[in-house]
């Protein structure tokens, strides 16, 4: 009897544990599918941002794909652009299929200037932008030239909306692409993206910015690291903005599976999970890996817009050696050179006197392929930069992980202790101190507005001859500036004197 009621109770509690394993399994099964599926928002101003592209336009296999991220553009407000009627568009998208229609503009415009010297026939004056909408719409003239700032307001103003903007290049204007979320596990470089899209306005010019490059991988956490899912940040009213943390790498749920060496499009071998990093899949391969499908997005991309610049922004751990730094392809050289002279500088009220922040650089290695700065630097015509920052939550020196960790809003303990062992010992387990998050936002938005700085000087455009590696040839074209508008982007000094989510705008 005895020996019956033991087997009774095991059989109880070995019940009860499966059945608490099971509800624990749910529950955590649920809560993946929500992490996986929770889309973290983006301001997007409509008198500000004028189109926003989806990867699977650049890469096909990804549409309506958890990868299927948001490129969104913010046209400069004196770029010269053309109008047409909305059945036109897809016609009249490129300049040699509207230079011989019937043209209208402002004269004595900036932008009736630069069509002169497009347009192979005349271009009929009109007394206002007004009047040049009005006679696209009518029909009267099949184009008008604008400003953008002109045309997208009559046409946002416009309820019949049957007149829009053409892609056909009117007056070629630099561009950059911006972007953020390469790997969702290095967090300022989408803070810093965001904080330009939802801020940032444009005089001349057409940035382009990425908040998600690799949305699979914000789609899970890091195995086995116990990371925080989700991190918070309180904007200038009081609200708060919701972010992912995500894994360094491709969920295996969408790439799988991973082989015992991966081995590159150059032949290059790496580590079997080097095959679902982004910054290993460049130039990547519409047909390749998933994986290699995202890289392929960011490459032609550059390629079909013609972008003159491209920065890429990273975080690593306080140990890495490279880290708070830049690295450049070498056809950016004179940018980096102009850069160091003419960059990196921010006001500081409190002293009353510019400063500079310091940063190193390297050139991109020839030898290391799959890095944006190598690989995209190769395949397209624009000069590309990538910029580290530290970030303790990547460290394996750190203590527990926290949301506090991933922000550093408080210090690190044993990265504290660290730290002051180096300068006690002249020693450098650390290349760079963790610090708080706005302070790594900001290096990010000043590099940002560096590589402008940079350029502007130069003043010339890259031309690769054919495509592959080490081809590049002369034949740079003179584009003018790319401007900002004075006051739009933050400072360095205020993002950390007021702190990144003072800059971050409410959610509706």
């Amino acid at each position: 009897m005895k020996f019956m009621n033991d087997k009774k109770i095991r059989l109880i509690v070995t019940t009860c544990i499966l059945t608490l394993v099971l509800i624990i399994g749910v529950i955590t099964s649920v809560n993946f599918l929500k992490f996986r599926n929770y889309n973290t928002e983006f301001v997007v101003r409509e008198d500000v941002v004028g189109k926003i592209y989806k990867f699977s336009e650049f890469s096909k296999h990804l549409k309506g794909d958890v990868a299927d991220s948001n490129i969104y553009e913010i046209q400069g407000t004196d770029n010269t652009v053309a109008i047409v009627k909305k059945d036109k568009l897809a016609n009249y998208n490129k300049i040699d299929n509207i230079k011989g229609l019937s043209v209208c503009g402002v004269d004595g415009s900036s932008q009736y200037d630069a069509a002169k010297d497009v347009f192979t026939s005349n271009i009929n004056v009109l007394a206002t932008a007004n009047d040049v909408y009005e006679n696209v719409k009518s029909g009267t003239y099949e184009v008008g030239i604008l400003s953008y700032k002109e045309a997208i307001t009559l046409i946002n103003n416009d309820q019949n909306e049957n007149v829009d903007i053409s892609d056909a290049i009117v007056e070629k204007v630099p561009s950059l692409l911006l972007i953020g979320g390469t790997h969702p596990n290095e967090p300022s470089g989408q803070l810093a993206a965001t904080v330009v899209l939802e801020n940032a306005k444009v005089k001349r010019g057409i940035l382009y910015v990425i908040t998600e490059l690799n949305r699979s991988a914000y789609s899970y956490s890091q195995p086995q690291e116990g990371t925080t899912w989700y991190y918070h940040l309180k904007t200038k009213n009081g609200n708060t903005r919701t972010f992912k943390y995500g894994s360094r790498a491709t969920n295996t749920v969408d790439q799988w599976p991973t082989p015992d060496v991966y081995t590159h499009s150059s032949g290059q071998q790496l580590s079997s999970s080097e095959v679902r990093n982004i910054n290993r899949a460049y130039p990547g391969n519409e047909e390749g890996t998933y994986t290699e499908q995202i890289a392929w997005v960011v490459t032609n991309f550059v390629n079909q817009k013609d972008v003159t610049m491209v920065i890429d922004l990273h975080e690593a751990s306080p140990e890495y050696l490279t880290i708070n730094q830049c690295v450049y392809h070498q056809d950016a050289a004179d940018i980096w050179s102009q850069m160091k002279i003419n960059g990196f500088r921010y006001y500081n009220p409190e002293a009353d006197k510019t400063q500079k922040l310091n940063m190193p650089a390297d050139q991109s290695p020839l030898n290391m392929h799959g890095l944006t700065h190598r690989e995209v630097g190769d395949y397209t015509n624009a000069y590309v930069f990538l910029f580290e920052t530290s970030n303790a939550s990547q460290g394996k020196i750190r203590g527990a992980f926290t949301e506090d960790l991933i922000k550093y809003s408080a210090p690190d303990k044993f990265y504290e202790a660290l730290v002051k062992y180096d300068e006690e010992h002249d020693t450098s387990n650390i290349y760079g101190a963790p610090v708080e998050i706005s302070e790594r936002v900001a290096r990010h938005v000043l590099s940002f507005e560096s590589v402008i700085t940079g350029f502007n000087k130069i003043k010339t455009t890259r031309v690769v001859t054919q495509t592959g590696r080490d081809n590049v040839g002369d034949g740079g074209v003179y584009v003018g500036e790319m401007i900002l508008e004075e006051g739009t982007v933050p400072s360095y000094y205020d993002l950390i004197k007021y702190g990144v989510g003072n800059y971050l705008l409410d959610i509706d």
